[in-house]
């Protein structure tokens, strides 16, 4: 691995992180994926 890519790696893993700050307590990225999903196909199961 490159310094380039070991810093780009150490970038993401830093904002993962943040990401979290900018969302709701109680989001579920699960139930979001699953009603965006319903939306655009009615029903999924």
């Amino acid at each position: 691995m490159t310094i380039l890519q070991e810093q780009a790696f150490q970038r993401l893993n830093a904002a993962r992180g943040k990401i979290w700050d900018y969302l709701p307590t109680d989001f579920d990225p699960d139930r979001e994926l699953k009603e965006a999903r319903s939306e655009c196909y009615d029903s999924i199961d």
